[in-house]
């Protein structure tokens, strides 16, 4: 058994660094299909303000005229992929981030805000490569479904079939990969930083972060992911630029950024951006809160 060691949460640790980063990924996952379940339709209608500019009026415009076309089923089209690739993305997120955080610890840097914003940054350089593929297939079918569109797909299989086939390959899977990894890092470092400023000053004095009441861990996260998506937002507008307008295949990120300012302004970048802070306050309260359960779970089973 490994020695005893202090975690990045000032938690007692004395699993091996297999068990430890299982626990992560597991607790991850679980976390991961918890949020995306929640928030969902909400990201449904984020995607086709940022898509469709002119077609709603906002936020409640946009859920009423999705439900009028196709009913509630209509905000949850092409939750497949991403239900599957949340898990996959929360497991990579939260595992990497303590991949990085023992690596620094071992290199002498020390426990602090500098430590988790630069592990914050590899895990969202690492999870990028998750996401670009998932997200890409999740905003072609909300697109096409959500917004009336003619059936270009039958689904998410058949659209992972036709992109494969008709936009070059496993290559095409990746379209606005420049546009996620822009979102990512500075997204993670703001998520990870501000989570663990928050949780340091809600820790008892001389206490561990397991001291932390669920509601706080929950607060903590919420906010977070709302500092997550303000600090990448106008990233992932030209991401589902990207990722939806075949007049758009080939551009760069500079190019799509361009277009968009140029067209609707600075203002163009941040269309969608209320109903997402909106959703991500109880969204990542769940994903924090559901992390901490399992990983404190596992722990105090020995695992």
């Amino acid at each position: 058994m490994a020695a005893e060691t202090s975690g990045r949460d000032g938690v007692p640790e004395s699993a091996s660094a297999t068990t430890t980063w299982i626990r992560n990924f597991v607790a991850g996952s679980a976390a991961g299909f918890a949020c995306k379940a929640f928030e969902y339709p909400f990201d449904t209608v984020k995607v086709l303000l940022q898509t469709q500019s002119g077609k709603y009026k906002g936020t409640l415009d946009c859920f009423r005229k999705i439900i009028a076309r196709g009913g509630i089923r209509s905000l949850y089209t092409g939750i497949a992929a991403p239900l599957a690739g949340s898990m996959a993305e929360n497991a990579v997120l939260f595992s990497s981030y303590k991949t990085a955080t023992t690596v620094m610890q071992q290199k002498g840097v020390d426990d602090g805000l500098f430590r988790s914003a630069i592990a914050g940054l590899s895990s969202g350089v690492a999870v990028s490569f998750v996401l670009t593929p998932v997200e890409l297939i999740k905003c072609k079918l909300q697109v096409q479904t959500a917004a009336g569109q003619a059936q270009v797909y039958a689904g998410t299989m058949d659209c992972i079939r036709q992109t494969v086939r008709n936009e070059g390959g496993l290559l095409g899977l990746f379209r606005g990969h420049s546009a996620t990894l822009l979102r990512e890092m500075p997204g993670n470092v703001a998520w990870y930083s501000l989570y663990d400023a928050l949780c340091r000053a809600m820790t008892p004095e001389g206490g561990h972060r397991d001291d932390v009441p669920g509601a706080k861990i929950a607060l903590a996260g919420g906010v977070s992911g709302m500092a997550y998506w303000t600090a990448g937002f106008p990233a992932d507008t030209v991401k589902s630029k990207m990722q939806t307008d075949i007049n758009l295949r080939g551009s760069s990120f500079l190019q799509v950024f361009r277009s968009i300012v140029a067209k609707e302004g600075v203002l163009g970048l941040y269309r969608g951006w209320a109903v997402t802070v909106c959703r991500a306050l109880p969204s990542n309260a769940i994903l924090f809160f559901t992390y901490n359960a399992v990983e404190k779970l596992f722990r105090n089973n020995g695992l």
